[in-house]
This record gives structure tokens, C-alpha cells and sequence, in this order.
């Protein structure tokens, strides 16, 4: 089994120094960079993933909602924006697409990084628990793995 290592990019310092260390620690061929498009993302952040496509030469492939278009879509079908108490847009437009990415890759992938420990965390406990024991099991602390 290849063992391949799912890195959430969101376009910001935390994913990029995340993809960075990544790169550095672990073989490239073992590395698929993702990025969860929420439909409503500021032109410059998808200028950003391009950049560093080219700069950290990786290939970040983009993942979307089945469900929703994008935010606009999802807040009219929730009737109601997202908050503080009500963050479904972190789990509807970025998580469940990776998930759903992952599920399909789940007997190759040894790890989702990025999302688990910075998404995730942000989501109310019950919310992580759609995810079941997967999410559990993905999470390892990055200086444990090794190749």
C-alpha cells in the first residue's frame, strides 16, 4: 500500500508553512496538496494557490461542495449566515469536500494534515463526530511521522 499524505491548503500562512514543512520532511510522490474552493474565495487567494503551485512546484488540486455552489448558495439554502455559534461554512463548503476526497483515497492515505488541526478544531465537538473514528484516526502529531 502507498502510503500518500493529504495536505489542506487554504491559501494562508498556516497551510503554507504546513505544505513547507511537508515538503521538506516527507517524499514528494507521497504528497497531495488540496484545496477546498468555497465559491467566495478573494481573488487574490486563488492567485495565491497558483503562485505557490509554481514557487513550491506542487500540484494543489482544487475540491468543491457537491451540494452547495458556493457561499452565497449555502446561506440561502440555511437561511441564515454562518457565526460564531453557527459555522457551518467550515464543514459544508471545506471539510466534508476533503472528506469526501479522503473517503475515496482512504486505504492510501496515512494522514490529512492541515485540516484536522486547524479546521477541525474550530468545529463544535458533535459536528466532528459525522466524521466517525476516521477523524480520530487521521490526526498524528507531524514530528511522529516519518516517510
Amino acid at each position: 500500500m502507498k502510503k500518500l499524505y493529504f495536505v489542506s491548503m487554504s491559501g494562508g500562512k498556516d497551510s503554507t508553512a504546513t505544505a513547507i514543512y511537508m515538503l521538506k520532511h516527507y517524499p514528494r510522490n507521497k504528497l497531495r496538496f488540496i484545496f477546498a474552493d468555497t465559491g467566495w474565495e478573494h481573488p487574490k487567494t486563488y492567485e495565491y494557490i497558483k503562485y505557490l503551485e509554481k514557487r513550491l512546484k506542487i500540484r494543489i488540486f482544487t475540491v468543491k461542495s457537491k451540494k452547495y455552489n458556493n457561499m452565497e448558495d449555502l446561506c440561502i439554502a440555511k437561511k441564515m449566515f454562518p457565526n460564531r455559534v453557527k459555522k457551518f461554512c467550515t464543514t459544508e463548503l471545506k471539510i466534508i469536500p476533503i472528506m469526501e476526497l479522503y473517503t475515496r483515497y482512504k486505504d492510501k492515505v496515512i494522514e490529512l494534515y492541515q485540516l484536522l488541526v486547524l479546521e477541525l478544531m474550530k468545529v463544535k465537538k458533535e459536528k466532528a463526530k459525522i466524521f466517525g473514528k476516521q477523524t480520530l484516526l487521521m490526526h498524528q502529531n507531524l514530528d511522529n511521522g516519518k516517510n
